[in-house]
């Protein structure tokens, strides 16, 4: 391993050093204590390299794995949470839009057969709401109207009863 082997080294690398310094700085003296002394540790330092980087390699595919892991969760709770927001416009429409409407057109069809005995009641203020109102006004008044053309219609009756009463005492 590196540990064991570097000392050596160092010991090489030391004693070319005083023989440089001792030859007068001749770098051929060196040279000859210190040549090839690296190969080893070299080769361990590598070895360690590729161990370093198989294991960042490995553990950047088990990252990436948990990160597309991840990506595709978060998908799946997007499009949940987009089907729970669908479901719950559809029922907001439905009860606060569709079923009132449903109940004006009822009422209104109603009316228009001459049902006068149907109620609709509203307590939104929005658009809905008014039509609901503007029907429940309708109702209202036209059968307010026709109680007022019966009633005078009953009068009238009463009036034509009364002179073919006296018509028939004259003849």
């Amino acid at each position: 391993s590196f540990v064991e082997t570097y000392p050596g080294m160092i010991k090489k690398y030391v004693q070319g050093y005083e023989a440089f310094v001792a030859s007068g700085f001749d770098h051929k003296v060196a040279d000859v204590f210190v040549k090839g002394v690296d190969r080893q540790p070299t080769a361990h330092l590598n070895k360690a390299v590729a161990l370093m980087v198989s294991s960042v390699e490995a553990q950047s595919g088990e990252l990436k794995s948990e990160g597309q892991a991840a990506q595709v969760f978060a998908i799946i709770v997007f499009i949940i949470v987009i089907i729970i927001m669908f479901v719950v416009m559809t029922l907001y429409i439905r009860r606060y839009l569709v079923a009132p409407l449903k109940e004006a057109s009822t009422v209104s069809l109603a009316l228009a057969d001459g049902d006068f005995t149907q109620s609709i009641h509203s307590t939104m203020e929005n658009e809905i709401g008014q039509v609901v109102s503007s029907i429940s006004k309708i109702q209202s008044e036209l059968g307010g109207l026709i109680i007022e053309i019966v009633s005078s219609f009953d009068q009238l009756l009463q009036v034509v009863d009364k002179l073919f009463d006296e018509l028939g005492t004259v003849s």
